[in-house]
């Protein structure tokens, strides 16, 4: 009984090696994608957006890179310590929404 079974998984084994070789031999080669897109540099870099937190009338508000006002806040500059008014003057540079979130966390709570 031992001697069918090892007999059969053998016969099976051939039978698969040699269908892997044959269908690797005819099988029409796959072409694969690049993966990695090409990527085009021009002279000049796209220009970073860019927002500004700033002291506008009195209170603390964010301006966008076009000096639109893309935010007013209810917190007046006056209360804020001498160094945070300082910096709302000359204005505080952010790279993302993200940044500026974080600044008028500092300088609101």
């Amino acid at each position: 009984m031992k001697t069918k079974i090892t007999v059969t998984l053998i016969s099976v084994y051939l039978f698969l090696a040699a269908f892997s070789l044959v269908y690797s031999t005819f099988a029409a080669p796959v072409s694969v994608p690049e993966l990695i897109p090409t990527v085009t540099v021009t002279e000049t870099a796209p220009k970073e957006k860019f927002f500004t937190v700033r002291s506008l009338g009195g209170r603390v508000a964010v301006e966008d890179e076009d000096g639109n006002i893309v935010l007013s806040t209810s917190t007046r500059v006056a209360i804020l310590p001498e160094t945070d008014r300082e910096q709302l003057e000359n204005g505080i540079r952010a790279k993302n929404p993200r940044e500026v979130k974080r600044i008028l966390e500092d300088l609101c709570s």
